[in-house]
């Protein structure tokens, strides 16, 4: 697995915290309330660990939106949210009372913008650092169990894969909104963004040893 240095996860960190940031904006112009956003935490970690890093949540129901991407750095995109926090949010866009398991096309298509705006402003900030575009394939909306959609890939064995996971909160009339992004990439990918990193480093503070 690619290893990240502290110096180097401070950097995605704040990356990431920006594109959270426009995510916040962008979700307060379509809810018409201000969204009030708490600094997100980042981990880097292997992929096969990430479940038993959530814990509990890994164990809950959850709507999930997944999103593909390819590039320079490939992967895939998964913005879930616990039950709880889905239904809030989503009584928040339509204005009225949610079924807790429930959601019809519209909701789940609310959801699904919802989740293209998160994925799309910290992608948006990696493809920024990376000075690249992502392309994206078309995304996948779900409400299941968290821990089986995990394992279900095939691929959560492969201890070259990372997960970058960003745990944010919203709050917006009092509803907390919490929430968890795992952009999963692999070794290839992690070395470029590694790579940029450096570079960006390099280039604001001079010369550095990783």
């Amino acid at each position: 697995m690619v290893e990240f240095s502290a110096r180097q996860k401070d950097v995605l960190t704040e990356v990431v915290n920006l594109g959270m940031g426009r995510a916040a904006a962008s979700l307060s112009r379509l809810t018409g309330d201000r969204i009030l956003l708490e600094v997100p935490r980042v981990e880097i970690l292997p992929l096969a660990q990430l479940d038993d890093h959530l814990g509990e949540v890994a164990d809950q129901e959850v709507c999930s939106v997944l999103q593909v991407f390819e590039g320079e750095v490939a992967g895939d995109a998964i913005l879930f949210l616990p039950l709880p926090s889905a239904r809030n949010l989503l009584e928040l866009l339509v204005g009225r009372p949610m079924a807790l398991t429930r959601f019809s096309e519209l909701e789940q298509a609310a959801l699904m913008e919802v989740g293209n705006i998160v994925i799309n402003a910290c992608l948006g900030s990696l493809a920024n650092l990376l000075k690249t575009r992502f392309s994206f394939l078309v995304p996948h909306v779900a409400v299941q169990s968290l821990r089986p959609m995990l394992r279900g890939d095939g691929r959560r064995d492969d201890p070259n894969r990372i997960c970058l996971l960003v745990e944010s909160r919203f709050r917006v009339k009092s509803r907390a909104v919490d929430g968890y992004l795992a952009i999963v990439v692999g070794v290839a990918s992690a070395r470029a963004l590694a790579s940029a990193v450096d570079r960006l480093l390099t280039a604001t503070v001079g010369s550095w040893t990783p």
